[in-house]
C-alpha cells in the first residue's frame, strides 16, 4: 500500500495536556507546586559501616511520596553550581517536588563525600551499594515504599546493573543515553585510550591530592592502578562480560518497566 502524504505528518499540540497519537490523553499531575526542600550530606549507611553522601529533596508539604534515587560516580556538586542545562545529568529535583516526588542523588563510594575507596566503575560491590541505598530510601518517614531511578550518562547506566538485581520498592526506571559497551563507548574509541575523558572525569570530581590517587600523580607521571587497569584491558571482560548479561536482564525482566 503506498503511503499518502497525509500519513507523514507528525500533528501539531500547543499544550501537552491535548491530543496525543493514538487517542491517549496523559491524566492531569496528581500535585502541583508543592515546593521544594534541600537536605545536603545526608549519610545513607552499607552494611559494611560505609556511608554514602546525598542530597535529599523533598516536597515541602509533609507527606509520604514516591522517590526517584539517582546514583553516579559523579560529583553532584557539578549539578548545583548553575551548569549548562545540556550536560545536567539528573534533571531539575525542584520540578519532581514540585510534581510529588522526592528526589535522592547520591555519590559511589570515594567520591566526592562519601566514604570509602573507589574501585572500577559498576563493579559488584558499587551495585550492591545502589541496591541498599534503594532499600533505605524506601524505609524513610517521607517515603511511600515506592522507588524510580532516573538520570543520563552515568546516572543511567548505573540503573541497568541494579534493576537487573531487582530491589524489592523499585517500580520502573528511565535510563537516558546509556552505552552497552563500557570499554569501547566509554574508555577506548577505534581502540585508543581516551585519556582525555578519562582526565575530565578525574579532574571534575577530585582534589588535587585524590585525583593523583585514583588517575595519575602530577609529579611523577606514576600511572594508578585504577586508571592502569583501563589502559591494559583488565577491565575490558568484567565490563563487556557484566554490564551486557546485567542489561539483557534488566530488559527481560518482569518486575521493573524500563525506558531507554
Amino acid at each position: 500500500m503506498k503511503a499518502k502524504w497525509l500519513d507523514n505528518l507528525i500533528p501539531l499540540h500547543s499544550r501537552y495536556l491535548g491530543i496525543q497519537y493514538a487517542g491517549w490523553k496523559p491524566t492531569k499531575f496528581a500535585d502541583e507546586n508543592l515546593g521544594c526542600i534541600l537536605y545536603s550530606d545526608v549519610y545513607v549507611p552499607m552494611p559494611d559501616g560505609v556511608r554514602l553522601s546525598a542530597d535529599i529533596y523533598t516536597p515541602k508539604k509533609k507527606g509520604k511520596y514516591p522517590s526517584i534515587v539517582q546514583f553516579s560516580a559523579y560529583n553532584r556538586d557539578l549539578h548545583t553550581v548553575g551548569m549548562p542545562t545540556g550536560t545536567n545529568e539528573i534533571g531539575s529535583p525542584p520540578n519532581f517536588t514540585n510534581r510529588g516526588y522526592n528526589v535522592v542523588v547520591l555519590t559511589a563510594r570515594g567520591v566526592g563525600r562519601s566514604e570509602g575507596e573507589l574501585r572500577y566503575w559498576q563493579c559488584d560491590e558499587e551495585v550492591d551499594d545502589h541496591f541498599h541505598a534503594i532499600q533505605w530510601v524506601s524505609e524513610q518517614s517521607w517515603c511511600d515504599g515506592q522507588i524510580v531511578l532516573f538520570g543520563s550518562s552515568y546516572y543511567g547506566m548505573s540503573q541497568v546493573n541494579v534493576a537487573a538485581k531487582e530491589p524489592p520498592a523499585l517500580k520502573a526506571f528511565f535510563a537516558n543515553e546509556v552505552c552497552t559497551d563500557y570499554f569501547r563507548h566509554v574508555f577506548h574509541y577505534a581502540g585508543l585510550s581516551a585519556n582525555s575523558f578519562m582526565s575530565l572525569w578525574a579532574g571534575s570530581n577530585f582534589t588535587e591530592k585524590k585525583y593523583q590517587t585514583v588517575y595519575c600523580s602530577l609529579e611523577t607521571g606514576f600511572i594508578e592502578p585504577f586508571h592502569q587497569s583501563f589502559l591494559d584491558f583488565k577491565a575490558w571482560p568484567y565490563f563487556y562480560q557484566s554490564y551486557l548479561s546485567q542489561f539483557e536482564r534488566s530488559l527481560c525482566g518482569k518486575r521493573s518497566p524500563a525506558v531507554l
